[in-house]
């Protein structure tokens, strides 16, 4: 309710492009009353909902991602903005020496400049930080070669081989040895 009122204000002040952000808590964003109450004090307010933008933390997503996208979806369908606040705090403080790219932000590699954006940027920040990556669901060529050319240490998925019982991982090693061993040879 302030930070519509607020809007409004800085728009009688010919400050338009201002976007005023506000902090949005995790009970908050569940609350099934709380897609309800915005709507209402937008429209009671006439506020415009592109200069207001949602503040949520890692700490938020991460406790119920699924519930908390369908709850962004619903609001950003409104015209807010969301962004990702304390960046990085939870994961500075834990002593991880290795990163795990998803899946999902290598599917469409290298065609998609979305997830070539983000997948160079984790890639970037890793080894500034000393970190090895690692990128998961790797399916082609075209995928290992962009990686490489992003200096990924590591890529594991379907490329490779399939998961495989234990016993067969000493022949599977030995045959990727051998392989490597052929095409530094030809």
């Amino acid at each position: 309710q302030h930070a519509c009122c607020a809007l409004n204000w800085l728009g009688d002040q010919q400050m338009h492009e201002v976007v005023v952000a506000v902090n949005i808590s995790f009970s908050q964003i569940q609350d099934d009353r709380f897609i309800t109450a915005v709507k209402d004090i937008l429209q009671r307010t006439g506020a415009n909902p592109a200069r207001l933008e949602f503040e949520l933390t890692e700490t938020t997503i991460l406790k119920d991602p699924s519930a908390i996208k369908a709850r962004m979806h619903e609001l950003m369908q409104l015209g807010i903005r969301f962004s990702l606040d304390d960046f990085g705090t939870g994961f500075s403080e834990l002593p991880i020496p290795a990163i795990k790219v998803d899946a999902a932000s290598v599917r469409d590699l290298p065609h998609n400049p979305q997830q070539a954006a983000v997948c160079s940027l984790i890639i970037e920040m890793a080894r500034r930080l000393e970190i090895e990556v690692i990128a998961e669901g790797v399916e082609n060529h075209e995928q290992v070669s962009f990686l490489r050319g992003q200096n990924c240490e590591q890529v594991q998925g379907f490329y490779y081989s399939k998961a495989i019982p234990l016993q067969q991982l000493p022949r599977f090693v030995q045959e990727q040895r051998f392989k490597q061993r052929e095409r530094i040879s030809s």
